[in-house]
């Protein structure tokens, strides 16, 4: 997606929005118990980096996910990049091409990992929690909450608990 075609979506969306909302399907979506590696598009900053490595960890220390950033020969790849977007908008994952997209405007590495770790969580197939049912990393705009043992809970709905595979 072109950098225009996310800033655009970011303005038709409410603060922190990382889907369209005409769209309630997740079309492609990738097993957290198995190894996922995430491919950062060249050009990250070391910033950038380290905020997906945060981001990753967040996962794998709480769900036991099989994320990494290293090759792994025969394992599916999630793309993610970093984009120029405006500055209430925070990612985007497009699940209809498998893609996850990150604002580059962040200048708090933790802010940019939680919303790292928020669009793969996306990824795996997990949807937005109303603030009002409990606090989570997958609450819309979050910037601060880790996987919580709810959003673990969750995602073992999806896919079975990943230690237990």
């Amino acid at each position: 997606m072109a950098a225009a075609a996310f800033l655009t979506l970011g303005l038709g969306l409410a603060p922190g929005a990382c889907r369209a909302p005409a769209d309630d399907d997740v079309d492609i979506t990738f097993d957290p118990c198995a190894p996922l590696v995430i491919e950062l598009v060249a050009g990250a900053t070391d910033a950038e980096r380290a905020s997906v490595a945060s981001g990753v960890a967040m996962w794998n220390t709480q769900a036991a996910t099989r994320l990494t950033l290293d090759d792994v020969a025969g394992a599916p790849r999630l793309p993610l990049r970093f984009e120029k977007a405006a500055s209430a908008f925070y990612g985007l994952y497009d699940d209809e091409r498998g893609v996850v997209l990150v604002n580059d405007g962040f200048s708090d590495g933790h802010q940019r990992a939680v919303t790292v770790a928020h669009e793969i969580g996306h990824a795996f197939g997990l949807a937005h929690v109303e603030r009002n049912a409990r606090l989570s990393l997958m609450n819309n705009g979050n910037l601060h909450i880790e996987p919580t043992a709810a959003d673990v809970t969750a995602l073992a709905a999806l896919w079975g608990r990943c230690g237990d595979r």
